[in-house]
This record gives structure tokens, sequence and C-alpha cells, in this order.
């Protein structure tokens, strides 16, 4: 049987779906509420398998509700039962299992709930649901190199997010990852060109999308709330992105394998691929922070007189940004300083080709000066 609560501001509308329902045997009516904001406390400790939202409502809107609902509990169904049917494509963007017209058509009703029978099963109890601290979801996201995360539990299958815009805000929040952002904020960054009412929801759309990604891999608690703010939670991510901007604080300070493991996280450039705003001049400050690891890494490898690594880590780190002159004077330095120009002098015409090939340019006369 499924667990369900109804919000509508009409008292009247509420006592017209309870009679209507009170026939059908696989839905227990829990709750019904004209103020949308005590059916948030009374999901934080009931089991609820569906929510039955007005949109147009005075507190918050449908649509905020649903969000907010989500942000609580993203196993619940959202259903929009509403006389305005100009909602219709923000409430299936809401991530609403259905969305019936008032008056209340029941064979519509009834064909909606036999449809989520098939496919989303009566929930076990909250208490039966609870995790203990190391078995809650945990998410792997890489930004340096091509933007992808998984599930901890599911290293294979990366989480895909149903809109570009909703990739785009876990990305910013990442990008943001010290503090929380404000919503406004965010509009600003993600829908610069819309107006506010439309880049609202537009907002709670992404939000909701968000959690029901994660919450296929039973993920929970990845966007946090604050006020008119929101964060990600930090504690249940592995981000290759944040590891590498921590150890980038205190580069002299990191000894070899600190060093090794910083520089193993660059994979290519950060957000590679994804053409957002926001982050083009983080890129190069991130590309920067890697050759100075990087660099730092091979000086002290062959201080400690491990050369072979040390040509290993550069010509790993040239692989993923060739055209990067810094990184070939730095290996044709070390070349020549091992007492092997002819290969430093290979390295410069290949790297002269190279650069006229792609970009029609030649090396600067300083890279031509560590061969003379």
């Amino acid at each position: 049987m499924y667990k369900i609560i109804a919000v509508d501001d009409e008292q009247l509308a509420l006592k017209k779906f309870q009679h209507q329902i009170k026939d059908m045997n696989n839905l227990e009516l829990l709750q019904t509420f004209t103020n949308p904001l005590d059916s948030l406390d009374f999901i934080k400790e009931n089991t609820i398998d569906i929510a039955f939202l007005d949109i147009e409502m005075p507190e918050i809107t449908g649509l905020e509700l649903a969000e907010r609902i989500q942000e609580i509990d993203p196993y619940i169904s959202i259903v929009f039962i509403t006389a305005f049917d100009q909602y219709a494509l923000e409430a299936f963007k809401a991530h609403a299992i259905g969305y019936l017209l008032k008056p209340l058509d029941m064979d519509e009703f009834k064909n909606l709930i036999e449809s989520l029978t098939k496919t989303r099963p009566p929930r076990a109890s909250k208490a039966a649901e609870k995790h203990t601290e190391a078995d809650k979801g945990k998410l792997i996201v890489k930004c340096l190199g091509q933007f992808t995360c998984y599930a901890a539990s599911n290293p294979t299958q990366p989480i895909s997010f149903r809109t570009a815009k909703t990739a785009e805000l876990f990305a910013l929040l990442i990008h943001h990852y010290k503090s929380s952002i404000t919503k406004y904020h965010i509009l600003d960054t993600l829908f610069p060109d819309i107006d506010y009412d439309k880049s609202n929801k537009l907002f709670y759309v992404s939000c909701s999308y968000l959690r029901n990604a994660f919450a296929k891999f039973d993920i929970v608690d990845v966007l946090l709330r604050e006020n008119d703010s929101y964060r990600i939670n930090t504690e249940i991510i592995s981000c290759d992105y944040i590891k590498f901007m921590t150890c980038a604080e205190n580069i002299p300070g990191l000894n070899l394998d600190q060093l090794r493991s910083c520089a193993s996280m660059y994979n290519g450039e950060y957000l590679m691929g994804r053409t957002y705003e926001w982050a083009f001049e983080t890129k190069p400050y991130v590309d920067n922070i890697c050759q100075n690891i990087t660099f730092t890494l091979v000086d002290k490898l062959r201080e400690a007189g491990q050369k072979d690594e040390s040509y290993q880590v550069l010509d790993r780190y040239i692989a993923l940004d060739p055209l990067r002159e810094e990184s070939i004077a730095k290996l044709m330095e070390m070349y020549v300083e091992d007492g092997k120009k002819d290969a430093a002098v290979q390295i410069y015409r290949n790297f002269e080709n190279k650069l006229s090939e792609e970009l029609d340019i030649l090396p600067s006369p300083r890279l031509r000066a560590i061969i003379r």
C-alpha cells in the first residue's frame, strides 16, 4: 500500500480529494496540509511514497515545494493536481511522475497509480531504510579531464544528468566547494538572460534532476540548502579537483608520495569539453598549478637520484598538454643536463613540427637556445 500526503491551500479541495480516493485500497492517505511548510516537517518523520501537490499556493509554489520535498527525501514521487495547465511543462521537468488537472478525472488518476505500481513499489519504513554512516552512498567526481561522476558502489557506470544545466549546476557547486553560494548568484550564472520567474523555475527543476540522478544510486544529501544558499556536501564526495586544490596550498611542503598522488590526479584541463564561461579563468590557473606540481616532483625525484621516474612523470604531463612550451623546455634541459643533447635536439624538432602543423607558428628563441 502506498502512503501518500496531499497539499493544497484550499481545504475544500483536500476534502474532495480525500473523498474521491477513499475506496482505493492501494492508497493510504496519511495527512493533508493547507500550509505547504507543515508538510515538510511531516515528511522528515514519516515514510511517504507519493506527494500530491497543488502548484499555485501563497506561501511557496508547488514547484518549489517539490524541490524541497526531494531535498529531504528524493525517493518521494511527486504528482501535481492543479487547475492551471500552463504549469504542465514545469511540473514534468520537476521530475513529477504525473500531472492531473482539476476537477480530478478518476479514470486518469487510477491509470497513473496503476502505472506507478509497475515501476515503484511501496517503500519500507524509515527505520528499515536507515543506513549507518559507513553505508551511506559516496560519490566520485572527476573534474581534471572529462567531467564525470560515479557512485563509489558502481565505479564503472557514469551518472548521467538529464539536462546540460543540471550538469552545470553540479559543476558550479563543486567549483565553489569551500563555501555556500546564494540562489541568486546561481541564477545569474546559469541563466543570465532569462527573467527571474522563469530562471527560478528552471533552478528548482535542475535541483530536482540533480537529486534524482544521485538517488538512483542510493546517494542522498549531496546538495545542501542553507537558507537561500546552496553547497555541495564534501563529506560524501571524493573529488580530484578538491584534493588537487588542497595539495596546491602547500606545494613546497609536500613529500614525494604526496606530490606523486597530486600529479596523478591531473588527467587533462579543468572541466575538459565544458564551455562554462564561469570556469574559463580557472582553467589556465589549474594548468599552471599542475605544471608547478609536476616540475616540483621532477626536481625532487632528480635530487633523490630517481631520474628514470622523473622522465616518466614529465612525459605523462607532456602527453596531456603537448603544446605547452614550458614542459618541453624542462624536458630538453633535463636531457642536456644528463649529457643527452641528441635526445634534446630530437625533442625540439618534434615540437617544432607539431607547432607548425597545428598552430602554424615556430618555437620561441629561448627553446632553441637550450640546444646551442
